[in-house]
Parts: structure tokens; sequence; C-alpha cells
């Protein structure tokens, strides 16, 4: 599972094209502002990779047979709408008297976006590190969202899982894994 670090990390990752875009634009003249947002977007990133590059492959994964998957592509869909682009809209276009109101939307946003658990599910900032959401069923039917590197994942093939939240795996590949009963 995650720790409230690496979520927040995943969640400021999740949003800091719409956060560096925000400096680009220069909507606040002030450079504590920006200087705080760049670092957060930064850290968030740093920390995401971290995450998903070493410590989900230090655990000890679960050798799983897949019976079905399809990748998610509706939630990247969604997503990348729900995620980037109304918050981007909300915030670009509000004018300078309403900023700060519209930054209060955006962290409305973010709220919604983090009790939805949408920054594992319809994340494309994923897809940029290389994690490709996919629903996926075992034999017993249990039902799952596999994070995998792989655009496909290929049933019937036996594959290391990682959970790193309730339903939520990420696929190390098949070494070093143990088998899952």
């Amino acid at each position: 599972m995650m720790s409230t670090l690496v979520r927040a990390g995943i969640i400021i990752a999740t949003f800091s094209p719409v956060a560096l875009l925000i400096v680009v634009c220069d909507l606040w003249q002030s450079n504590w502002v920006k200087v705080g947002i760049i670092s957060a977007a930064v850290a968030g990133i740093l920390l995401t990779l971290h995450f998903f590059r070493s410590v989900v492959k230090q655990r000890n994964p679960d050798l799983t047979v897949i019976d079905a998957a399809k990748p998610r592509l509706d939630s990247m869909i969604m997503g990348l709408s729900s995620i980037y682009a109304i918050p981007a809209a909300i915030v670009l276009l509000a004018d300078s008297a309403s900023r700060w109101a519209a930054l209060v939307a955006l962290l409305f946003i973010i709220a919604i976006t983090i009790r939805s658990n949408a920054v594992l599910l319809a994340n494309p900032m994923l897809t940029v590190i290389g994690l490709h959401p996919h629903d996926a069923q075992l034999d017993d039917g249990t039902a799952m969202v596999v994070l995998s590197p792989r655009r496909t994942l290929y049933t019937g093939e036996p594959t290391g899982l990682v959970m790193v939240d309730e339903g939520i795996y990420v696929d190390v590949g098949p070494s070093t894994a143990k088998a899952r009963k």
C-alpha cells in the first residue's frame, strides 16, 4: 500500500502540467508563488518516478495468471478532460481579480480526484512514465486494475503483480514473483 507522502506526490505530479502552465502564463507575478509551484511540481514528479521505478520493484510480487484484460481507454479520456482540461480552463480563463477563487475551484477538483482514486485510475501522467491502466479479471472472478508497462496484457500468462492500493496492482513482470494462492 502507498504512504500518504507517496499519494501526495502522485497527486502533485498529476497536476504538475497545469501548475507549470500557470507559471509559464505568468498568472501570478509573485516570484515566491512561481518558485513554490515549480518546486512542488518537480518534487511530485520525482517522488512518483521513484515510487513506480524503484519502490514498487523492490516489493515482493505475487505471480498471477490473468484470465481477462482490456485497456482502460475510457478512463484515460475522462482523466484527460477532468484532471487537465477543466482545471486549466478554470485557472487560465479567470481574470486577475478572480484568480484566487479559481485556485480554490482547482483545489476542489483536486480533492474530488483524490477521493475518487482517479490519481491511479485515470492519470495521464502515469502513461508519460510508461504505465498503462488495464481492467483485469482473475479466473475466480476477482476484478482488478493493473498498471503495466505493456500496452496489452496477455491472458493466461503469469505476471508479477504488486498491490499499490485496494484493487490496484502494478505489473513488474514474472521474474522473482511468488505463486499467488
